[in-house]
């Protein structure tokens, strides 16, 4: 078996180092990685995207040294099976989610009272006014009221996009569980 030279701490490498030293660990490895996949019960789509996902990985952090090479790539794998299914999960739900509140919409079109529909957003936004903290208020009205994206938010408000993102999932949980208790 070969030895693939591999970076030491801390120095500095080019991309064009990067992606020479992640193409010689997948001319030794690849058949290894691309089987260590296909024991993940993965569809052979996925498994090329990871695969692919894995090179890009292996030129942005190439390993620092080469004594456990193979069991490094095995935790490699390992990490981007679990990050995907991880992803797949949060996808479902999502659409899970969007799914139901489409229901509620067709459901409320259906009834034909535009007019509650009306009263109950106004309620809502006085609710996320008065029950939330100013910042995470604005950014929930910013976003749902004036239909802004993340990244247009955490600019006017000079904020991290994270930050915006946090904001709006942590106000529209404390927001569901008031109206939930407010319907009880």
């Amino acid at each position: 078996m070969r030895r693939v030279k591999v970076s030491n701490w801390g120095s500095t490498m080019s991309t064009r180092e990067n992606v020479k030293i992640a193409s010689e660990i997948f001319d030794e490895y690849g058949a290894s990685i691309q089987n260590m996949l296909r024991c993940h019960g993965l569809s052979e789509q996925d498994a090329e995207d990871i695969y692919q996902n894995i090179f890009v990985a292996l030129v942005r952090h190439p390993p620092s040294h080469d004594k456990s090479l193979s069991a490094y790539l095995k935790t490699v794998v390992r990490n981007h099976v679990r990050d995907f299914y991880r992803r797949a999960l949060s996808r479902r739900g999502f659409v899970e989610r969007y799914a139901s509140l489409q229901k509620a919409v067709v459901a409320s079109k259906e009834s034909g009272d535009g007019f509650d529909r009306m009263e109950q957003e106004h309620q809502v936004m006085e609710l996320l006014e008065d029950a939330l903290p100013p910042y995470m208020a604005q950014v929930l009205i910013e976003r749902y009221r004036h239909g802004e994206n993340i990244d247009r938010i955490a600019s006017k408000l000079g904020v991290e996009k994270r930050s915006v993102s946090r904001y709006c999932c942590t106000g529209l949980q404390r927001l569901r569980h008031l109206l939930d208790r407010r319907h009880s």
